[in-house]
C-alpha cells in the first residue's frame, strides 16, 4: 500500500498543531454526492481528474489519524468542504482565539 499522502499529511498536521496550538481545529471533507453547483452548471469540475486509487486507499487511515489526534471531521452530503468551512467561519462563536 502507498503511504506517501498519509505520511505527508500527518507530518504537516503535527507541524501545524505544534506551531499554531489552536483553540479549535476541524477537518472538513467534500462529500461524494453532487452539489447544487452541479445542478446549476453540469460541467462543474467535469475536467477534474479522478483521485488516484493509491490516495483513495489511504483516506480511511487519514480519518483514523485525525480521530487519534482529536480532530473532529465533518462531511455533509451534497456539500463541499469549502461550504462547510464557510458555514463554520460565519457561525462559530468568536470565543476561540485561534481556529484552524
Amino acid at each position: 500500500m502507498h503511504t506517501s499522502a498519509l505520511f505527508g499529511f500527518s507530518n504537516q498536521m503535527i507541524k501545524l498543531l505544534r506551531k499554531e496550538n489552536p483553540d479549535t481545529i476541524i477537518a472538513a471533507f467534500d462529500s461524494k454526492e453532487k452539489t447544487f453547483r452541479h445542478e446549476k452548471y453540469p460541467e462543474y469540475k467535469a475536467t477534474r481528474e479522478k483521485m488516484p486509487d493509491e490516495m483513495i486507499d489511504q483516506l480511511p487511515y487519514l480519518w483514523n489519524l485525525l480521530e487519534y489526534l482529536g480532530v473532529p471531521t465533518l462531511e455533509k452530503p451534497g456539500f463541499e468542504a469549502d461550504d462547510i468551512i464557510g458555514t463554520l467561519a460565519k457561525n462559530m462563536p468568536m470565543k476561540a482565539t485561534k481556529s484552524i
